[in-house]
């Protein structure tokens, strides 16, 4: 994973997407980080990163991330999606 790339990090609070911008041990840096969510509808991306944060934030650090990898292709083109509104 380079920096850039959209990538998927898995914390013990739950699956964030977003643009990497850099990572050093335990720590990871994504720009446009979005939560990913679940409801009756399916899956989706919460406005932001947790409930009294900053609505849509454009970089937060991730302490103790358990796991990154490469985000699944139709999830990037979705993220694209609500972090820019161009449908891809």
């Amino acid at each position: 994973m380079n920096t850039g790339d959209v990538v998927t990090v898995l914390t013990v609070a739950g699956e964030f997407i977003g643009k990497l911008k850099h990572k050093d041990g335990d720590a990871v840096t994504l720009e446009d980080p979005r939560m990913l969510v679940h409801n009756e509808q399916g899956m989706g991306f919460a406005h932001g990163v947790c409930v009294t944060g900053e609505s849509n934030p454009k970089i937060v650090e991730f302490m103790g991330v358990v796991l990154i990898t490469p985000t699944n292709e139709d999830i990037v083109k979705a993220w694209r999606q609500a972090t820019s509104g161009i449908i891809t």
